[in-house]
């Protein structure tokens, strides 16, 4: 991800400029603010330091999951022990009303021979959203983005990014609250 100081980009980001990004396919304009920028570096080479890589502390610390990864079905999102919902510790420069999860999956996601998503898992993922997310928040107010697996911090665990837009700030006091309300 680019950094503030190296970009012309206006921060925070309106929710109307992150869909503009998300539909160009320009995922390199978001980023964080600078000093959040340099808080998360700080912290990266930390967790390194403390568990020898990003991976091994997402995976125990976070997800409580472990090496090897066996997803119970091979299918995406079909057994939902096999994906978790977090919020993001280190969220872009989004505009405030806009909560930022990271979805986290055992199952690979099927990708060409670029790294971009295969056509039937972006459905997949597409039709996943539209039930959990789109049902409670409208089409308008929720977004979903994987990174380019060059500007993924932890590319080996297939992840995607979900935002949802809180216009009216029914949500964002009660983020913790918004997995149980979509039946995670």
């Amino acid at each position: 991800m680019a950094s503030a100081s190296d970009s012309d980009e206006q921060l925070p980001f309106s929710w109307d400029k992150i869909c503009k990004i998300i539909e160009s396919g320009e995922l390199g304009r978001l980023m964080r603010y600078p000093d959040d920028t340099v808080r998360y570096s700080a912290w990266c080479d930390n967790i390194i330091t403390l568990y020898s890589g990003m991976e091994k502390y997402l995976l125990e610390q976070r997800l409580g999951w472990h090496l090897p990864i066996k997803p119970l079905s091979s299918i995406l999102f079909e057994n939902s022990d096999d994906y978790q919902i977090l919020l993001n510790d280190f969220p872009y420069a989004f505009d405030e009303n806009i909560i930022h999860f990271v979805l986290w999956t055992k199952v690979p996601f099927g990708q060409d021979k670029n790294g971009y998503l295969d056509e039937s898992t972006a459905k997949l993922i597409q039709e996943f959203i539209n039930k959990k997310f789109v049902t409670h928040f409208g089409q308008e107010n929720v977004r979903w983005f994987k990174n380019y697996n060059s500007a993924s911090s932890i590319p080996t665990i297939s992840h995607f990014h979900i935002l949802i837009y809180d216009r009216n700030r029914q949500y964002s006091s009660l983020k913790d609250d918004i997995l149980t309300k979509i039946n995670f």
